[in-house]
């Protein structure tokens, strides 16, 4: 102001210079701020998300094991999947206080029926193992996890479909010549 209030004085044209050229040097040095702002914020936002993560993987390490452990305890005759009938006995006390919470169970037959999302009447130990961590640790209700695991294996039965279409046409194409 020392500088162009003077010259401006003692030259009324020089404003159209000084005008403009004050504003956009505001301007631009409040858009550098505001850059630096925003950067600052999104760096402090993947910082949390990094840690959230870690700690999201912390939590699957320690839970893993017990889980892997419940599903062999579980597993009467050590096929390799648990069955209704294995379950009719346990009581709900067998899971841990914090599922408990989590999800709202009657029996052990109510869990059996959240995990059994391809309804084969069996859970593989992957099949326990992803649908106690769905529920343990997953923001998601059940019924979206079920849903998620229903549309996969549908579409994995859409594509054996497939398969068996096109083995046909070309059985049919090749009968016809």
């Amino acid at each position: 102001a020392g500088i162009y209030v003077p010259l401006i004085s003692a030259k009324p044209a020089l404003a159209f210079y000084f005008l403009p050229l004050v504003l956009v040097v505001s301007i631009a040095l409040m858009n550098l701020v505001t850059a630096e702002l925003v950067e600052k914020a999104v760096l402090l936002g993947q910082e949390d998300e990094q840690a959230e993560r870690q700690k999201l993987k912390d939590t699957v390490k320690a839970a893993l094991p017990h889980f892997m452990k419940m599903f062999q305890e579980l597993d009467k005759d050590d096929s390799g999947c648990i069955t209704k009938e294995e379950l009719d006995h346990v009581p709900l006390d067998a899971l841990p206080p914090k599922m408990l919470e989590a999800v709202h169970l009657e029996s052990m037959q109510d869990l059996f029926e959240m995990l059994d999302t391809d309804g084969t009447g069996e859970l593989t130990q992957v099949e326990f193992i992803e649908g106690l961590l769905n529920i343990f640790l997953m923001d998601v209700p059940i019924n979206q996890v079920q849903i998620m695991n229903l549309v996969r294996s549908t579409r994995m039965v859409v594509r054996k479909i497939e398969q068996d279409v096109e083995e046909i046409r070309s059985l049919i194409e090749v009968a016809s010549i």
